[in-house]
């Protein structure tokens, strides 16, 4: 997705890869304002410098949320 705001341009890439993977990043004028990574078993989410490991509650709902659908 891409979205324009006040004259800069901010992006938004997601991928999604069985089984449960999953990363997002923001970029706003090509520099990276929001980093989420998650490997099935464990990620972490950044934000600027800071980067904080996700919690065994924030695995349970990527766990979740990230299942790719599948139609049978």
């Amino acid at each position: 997705m891409t979205m324009g705001m006040q004259g800069m341009t901010m992006n938004l890439n997601e991928k999604k890869m069985a089984p449960n993977k999953n990363v997002e990043t923001i970029t706003m004028n090509n520099n990276v304002v929001m980093k989420s990574v998650f490997d099935g078993n464990k990620g972490y989410e950044q934000q600027g410098g800071n980067k904080k490991d996700l919690t065994a509650d924030e695995i349970a709902q990527k766990r979740f949320s990230t299942r790719l659908n599948r139609s049978t």
